[in-house]
């Protein structure tokens, strides 16, 4: 940045401009074949292309707990033409993103700038998240715990409870201070955005059945509906797509996958690799209802009657519930 930043003054200086740069918190340069560029600087207009976790109205104010991913950033009456060349940097928080493409042997790609730059807003805004997911310790430990930067909560709520995680402190309060807030409210919030899912719209009855069984602490039959019901939702959308039907193994892969394709980023906030390794080590984890763990509660336990009847916690049935709508995100 010292370097950029001397380069651009000195440049400017050339033109009679003078930059303080203490003063400033975004530019962008637009380099030009000829030898001559643009700079804008400072209150630059940006723009963000979301993908939202429940449909906004218009003028509405969408805070980071609204926003299930970032896909790209745009800076809106910037024209930028195949043979020029970028820098931009922007404040997120307390901290800075920049991103330059000056390579004179290729044709710059718009587009691949703003997804860029989404991915850029993206690391900088949800770095707790990322980092997390990056320790394996404390993302195995979250994962042996049943919990998940799950799409519903990311944005604040899962923060707190990562916070507790990481310094080891107030886990168990800070965990039924997260399950409080599913109140009869929220979950029908969530039952109003199942019903126009399309993966999940034929089990609306099924479905709903589990979530009143949340609200009035029914954990057991609300556990019993919901992991019984995954493995058919994501087959059914397979079927639909390739017309076969496949193994679990597959079908939880094949679910990855097409949260990768949701978004065009296997590193988006929807965590598609991670959350294949969630299903596969937590929800699905194996159980050999001969030699029963009873440290394992998964669809199998569950489903060959090995759970022990105090496993059947509220708990583990708002996990379920957030397994789900996640899933719903994906498919």
């Amino acid at each position: 940045m010292q370097n950029l930043s001397g380069a651009i003054s000195a440049s400017a200086q050339k033109s009679g401009v003078l930059i303080s740069w203490d003063s400033v918190c975004n530019f962008v340069l637009v380099t030009h074949k000829d030898g001559t560029a643009d700079l804008y600087i400072q209150h630059i207009p940006m723009s963000a292309e979301i993908l939202a976790k429940r449909d906004f109205k218009a003028g509405e104010m969408v805070f980071q707990s609204g926003v299930a991913d970032v896909r790209r950033i745009q800076i809106p009456g910037l024209e930028v033409k195949p043979d020029d060349g970028v820098i931009v940097c922007f404040k997120v928080g307390w901290k800075f993103a920049l991103f330059f493409d000056l390579a004179t042997d290729r044709h710059l790609d718009s587009g691949g700038v703003e997804r860029s730059l989404g991915r850029l807003y993206r690391l900088l805004s949800f770095q707790d998240l990322y980092e997390a997911l990056s320790d394996q310790k404390l993302f195995d430990q979250l994962v042996e715990s049943g919990w998940f930067p799950f799409v519903e909560i990311s944005g604040g709520e899962f923060q707190k409870l990562l916070k507790a995680y990481r310094v080891d402190f107030d886990i168990d309060a800070e965990k039924q201070r997260l399950i409080d807030k599913f109140d009869a409210a929220r979950i029908d919030a969530i039952a109003d955005r199942w019903r126009n899912r399309p993966s999940l719209t034929g089990r609306t009855k099924i479905l709903n059945s589990a979530l009143e069984s949340f609200k009035r602490n029914d954990s057991v039959a609300c556990l019993k509906t919901l992991l019984t019901e995954m493995e058919g939702i994501i087959q059914e959308v397979r079927i639909a797509e390739t017309g076969t039907g496949t193994s679990i193994k597959k079908l939880l892969e094949y679910a990855a996958e097409k949260g990768v394709k949701k978004t065009g980023d296997k590193e988006s906030l929807l965590f598609p690799k991670q959350f294949l390794h969630y299903l596969s080590s937590y929800t699905y984890a194996q159980f050999d209802p001969k030699n029963p763990d009873t440290g394992v509660f998964s669809r199998h336990s569950v489903g060959h009657g090995g759970a022990k009847p105090d496993a059947y916690t509220q708990e583990r049935a708002l996990q379920a519930i957030l397994t789900v709508d996640q899933l719903s995100f994906y498919l």
